[in-house]
């Protein structure tokens, strides 16, 4: 037997080692193009930011080891560039000496994996441009920041590498922006499980420029220019292409094996071609819940084919199962774990399915540096099968993600993650385990105990009132608009506050106070619905947390006025505590401490840096600063007095009004919308926030002008016929005279060289004004986000409202 391997990733090592296990009489040859086989290709992002600091510790082994080991003749910078099945012969190159050698084989493993996706757009092969596929690029990276000093990275994608290469660049100092197309970092998860990503990037200072595709590159002025859709412009000096990976599928074109997405295997890893077998990020396999082909290029999956095909070519008949894409990735203080299918998956293959929240701990919270987790699980509405499981959280993500693999692979239900009995110690664990009480919440949903709704959907319940359960001292973090607050504990005797005759949507912080509300409401007879997930996952669903925080920000100059007043500070470790346990702790201690005192706060969860700073807003107490220290977040509060005055008297400090404007843009007349427009960027150019909300005729200002193919009814397209497609299309208000008016309108501001509708537009975006489309109206007007301008975000009424409570302006047009 003669096997020729080729490609030295992950799958071309575990090829050949598995092979010459099996057989000692083989002859085996591995190729392999770079430089290096087997070699640790997660570990490059930290290997750059130094977290590694050996090269050598990533070199897993050589091909001298190899030959001593395994008796394989390794080839490194060989390319095989042909395949003749015909002659059963692979035609490769010596990239040393750029002589070409022809091979016979009886077998071929094909493990050539996948390059980084690199689009022809202007200046992508600009100096200080990168990819990261090897440990090559790893060390002209790391050649390029030693000497060049960069102190701003931009990276253009954020998935797994993306995310661990911003990490890494700030732990070296460097500045880091990421673009992403999509409205969210990791698409393996959903929108909302992506926000504590989010979040925690935040915290660190990394900014996010989402759903804003990059456009091209620019060198100006000795720096380089990415250029996004939405015509902003982000300077910087170095640039990282993290745009995902695209299958190698040369070599299998030579031999005319089958391809799609991917190189086609069957169960036994075997191509159209019996002789030949593919494995890694190349080849197409079945999901295991959905029964799709995918593209899962994950370094265990590869390892894992190499053994079935190997075992295959040596006659033992093993079969490749399917996968499901359990991964998991850390980003500096957050883990984040999926396994199965997405939701989006779900809805986009039509496939039936409930999902239910829980937030428990990674271990029981009286023991030291318990965290919260959010665990999302997807589920048959059938027989409750588990279709998919997502968590995020700062401690023990991974074996709970790694027990929901194992229960889907084992085709469970979530009624048997009740059943499982789970190692527990206080150090790793709870008596009610976190999977466990995953179980019990989707059981509660899936057999009706608990009717629920979610936050995804708010803008559709309109058919009742929102009723908060929470304390007093906690809503000041934030509230649903119009919801009535009776504190759980006052709910009993105060049920006749409440109507009968309408849904009582009930939610408390995480879920777990509204259940036990929505349960006791019930049982008097009211139609209660308990909204799964809390407010807290009504604040990722909305996603309001993903602006740059400074977390490293030096005490703001009020300080020195505060210690004028008092030196006192007095400190609180509210670690461990489920949400609003830090809230409410942080309310006890500074009602102990006298005016002017201030109080350092630490917390383990990292929505805490949002829900402190919205505390203070409404209480009236003053943030000082707020930053991330060995995994928690650390927060200094200055308690208000009446000593405050007597200083604010004394010195020339203003009152600061809410610097944001927020606009309701309800017409599609051009002068109107130009209005809008005008004062939008005018606020802006002042420092002011601006949010412009286009609902019912104003989404017509945000159409595209060319035709998109979309599917729609009949009567969606009769509303898309008889409105104006974009600003091009809108009229005047008055003295539009079939048109005339119109026309003369823009002829007089060209000459006046006043800005057209489509300039101000321009601008708004460059400004940075949020363009915000009402969802409901989209709705009822069967608009479809394809067809509006890159770059708007969508939102409903809850999402409008917020934004009005937080400005000190807000005008309808």
């Amino acid at each position: 037997m003669k096997l020729l391997i080729i490609g030295g990733g992950a799958g071309g090592p575990a090829s050949a080692s598995r092979m010459r296990r099996l057989d000692e009489n083989a002859e085996i040859i591995m190729f392999e193009r770079g430089e290096h086989i087997s070699y640790g290709h997660c570990g490059l992002p930290y290997y750059i930011g130094k977290v590694i600091c050996n090269r050598s510790d990533l070199l897993i082994s050589n091909p001298q080891k190899f030959k001593q080991l395994y008796n394989v003749d390794v080839r490194v910078r060989s390319l095989v560039y042909n395949i003749s099945v015909d002659n059963k012969q692979i035609e490769f190159m010596d990239l040393n000496t750029g002589k070409e050698y022809q091979e016979n084989y009886d077998k071929i493993i094909l493990s050539t994996g996948a390059d980084p996706i690199k689009p022809q757009l202007h200046g992508i092969d600009l100096t200080g441009i990168f990819t990261l596929r090897n440990l090559t690029d790893a060390d002209n990276i790391n050649q390029f920041i030693n000497e060049r000093k960069p102190k701003k990275a931009v990276i253009i994608g954020g998935g797994f590498i993306g995310l661990e290469l911003a990490e890494n660049f700030v732990h070296l100092g460097i500045d880091v922006t990421i673009v992403e197309m999509l409205d969210q970092v990791m698409p393996t998860l959903d929108r909302e499980m992506a926000e504590p990503i989010h979040r925690t990037l935040a915290l660190h200072g990394v900014e996010l420029a989402l759903s804003d595709p990059v456009d091209g590159f620019e060198s100006r002025d000795g720096h380089l220019v990415v250029k996004v859709k939405s015509g902003k412009e982000i300077t910087c000096d170095m640039v990282m292409l993290c745009m995902g990976v695209r299958p190698n599928l040369d070599l299998a074109k030579s031999a005319n094996l089958e391809i799609d997405k991917g190189i086609k295997v069957n169960e036994y890893m075997q191509t159209s071609n019996p002789d030949i077998y593919a494995i890694g990020d190349g080849v197409e396999t079945k999901h295991l819940v959905t029964g799709e082909s995918v593209l899962v290029p994950l370094a265990g999956l590869a390892a894992r084919q190499a053994r079935i095909a190997v075992d295959n070519i040596c006659g033992k008949n093993e079969k490749y199962k399917g996968t499901l894409g359990t991964s998991l990735v850390k980003v500096f203080e957050t883990t984040v774990g999926s396994v199965g299918a997405n939701e989006k998956t779900l809805k986009r293959l039509g496939i039936s399915y409930q999902k239910s929240y829980a937030q428990p701990f990674s271990h029981v919270n009286y023991y030291p540096d318990s965290a919260q987790m959010i665990i999302k699980l997807l589920f048959s509405p059938d027989n409750g099968r588990i279709l998919g499981a997502q968590i995020a959280g700062t401690e023990g993500v991974d074996k709970r993600i790694d027990t929901f693999a194992t229960a889907i692979s084992a085709g469970m239900t979530v009624d048997d993650l009740t059943d499982l009995e789970l190692g527990y110690v206080p150090q790793y664990g709870s008596a009610k385990e976190a999977v466990n009480i995953a179980g019990y919440v989707a059981g509660n949903i899936l057999n009706g105990d608990m009717p629920a709704s979610y936050w995804d959907n708010i803008a559709e319940l309109t058919d009742g009132i929102f009723l908060d359960v929470r304390e007093p001292d906690v809503t000041a973090i934030g509230m649903i608009p119009n919801a009535i607050n009776i504190p759980i504990n006052e709910l009993r005797d105060r049920l006749n506050e409440l109507p009968k005759d309408k849904r009582i949507y009930v939610y408390c912080n995480v879920g777990l106070e509204s259940y036990i509300a929505t349960r006791m409401l019930i049982q008097h007879g009211f139609d209660a619905v308990n909204m799964n997930g809390g407010y807290s996952m009504f604040k990722n669903v909305k996603g309001g947390a993903s602006e740059p925080i400074n977390i490293a920000q030096k005490p703001v100059e009020k300080l020195s006025i505060a210690q004028e007043i008092s030196t006192e500070v007095e400190y609180l470790d509210a670690c461990g505590l489920q949400c609003p346990g830090p809230i409410l702790r942080v309310k006890q201690k500074m009602d102990q401490l006298k005016p002017g005192s201030i109080l350092e706060v630490s917390a383990n969860d990292t929505g805490f840096a949002i829900d402190l700073p919205a505390w203070c807003r409404t209480t009236g107490n003053e943030v000082l600063s707020i930053e991330v220290r060995e995994g928690k977040i650390i927060g200094r509060i200055r308690k208000k007095g009446s000593e405050e005055k007597v200083v604010a008297q004394q010195t020339s400090t203003q009152i600061v009004m809410p610097k944001e404007k927020t606009i309701v843009v309800f017409s599609n007349d051009m002068d109107r919308v130009m209005s809008a427009f005008i004062i939008a960027n005018g606020s802006a150019s002042m420092g002011y926030k601006v949010n412009l909300f286009f609902t019912f005729w104003g989404l017509n200002v945000l159409r595209k002008s060319q035709k998109v193919s979309v599917s729609k009814s009949f009567v969606e397209r009769m509303f898309g016929w008889m409105m104006p497609k974009g600003v091009s299309k809108l009229k005047l208000s008055k003295l539009n005279m079939g048109g005339m008016g119109t026309w003369m309108m823009k002829q007089v501001m060209k000459q006046k060289n006043v800005h057209s509708l489509d300039e101000l537009i321009q601008m708004a975006r460059q400004q940075g004004i949020r363009l915000i489309a009402c969802t409901m109206t989209m709705n009822i007007m069967g608009l479809k986000k394809e067809e509006l301008i890159d770059g708007i975000e969508e939102g409903g009424v809850a999402a409008f409202l917020e934004d009005a409570d937080r400005s000190n302006v807000t005008l309808f047009i």
